[in-house]
């Protein structure tokens, strides 16, 4: 019996996890406008330390699923796609190494290297997805249900476009509330594919 499927099944609860630390960062911090506020934010008051736990945790979850990803035998992925996992689990160490500022303060060194380092997070996981989709789509039974993909496609595209949008001073007040559906987003469908793998390999 092939052990292949382990690492997808530790992700998909790891992933899980991270999720509910999601939302409690939001239950535990009342300092924050969810709507307003960057997520980063949450790494500079009282859930500092809990917002570097979801990091970790995160990725954690992201070893696991490039691992799984990399190792898969019913799917062949290009090995770009361990590339683009390993760059986003940099990313997501850069994001806990340098952290952002307050909302109105002055850029600082640290606080941009954050910036570049969120941009290229957001802009890899998009990446995965859409490759990573137009892979497993092909297998078995799932073209059936291409149009729940197209649709997902539709959700990430969109969000994304908001998160940029919304970078703009005079729409920043919004920032909060895209960003969070874009990660959330995210989540989901890291939830997603960690379960498509652990079933196919079982």
């Amino acid at each position: 019996m092939s052990l292949l499927f382990i690492p997808a099944a530790c992700a998909c609860i790891i992933y899980l996890i991270t999720l509910i630390i999601f939302f409690m960062l939001h239950i535990k911090n009342k300092e924050l406008n969810f709507i307003e506020h960057a997520l980063s934010g949450y790494a500079l008051k009282s859930t500092s330390k809990l917002f570097i736990i979801y990091l970790v945790i995160m990725n954690i979850g992201n070893l696991l699923l490039t691992l799984s990803i990399f190792l898969s035998a019913k799917i062949q992925f290009p090995i770009f796609i361990t590339f683009f996992f390993i760059c986003m689990i940099i990313s997501r160490i850069g994001l806990g190494l340098f952290k952002t500022n307050m909302e109105n303060e002055k850029l600082t060194f640290i606080s941009i290297l954050h910036y570049i380092f969120a941009i290229a997070n957001f802009a890899l996981m998009y990446t995965i997805i859409i490759n990573v989709d137009e892979i497993i789509i092909q297998y078995g039974q799932l073209v059936k249900i291409k149009m729940l993909f197209d649709i997902y496609w539709y959700a990430i595209t969109i969000s994304l476009i908001g998160v940029c949008i919304t970078m703009y001073k005079f729409l920043r007040m919004f920032f909060g509330i895209v960003e969070r559906i874009y990660i959330i987003l995210t989540n989901i469908w890291l939830i997603g594919i960690s379960f498509f793998l652990f079933f196919i390999n079982i």
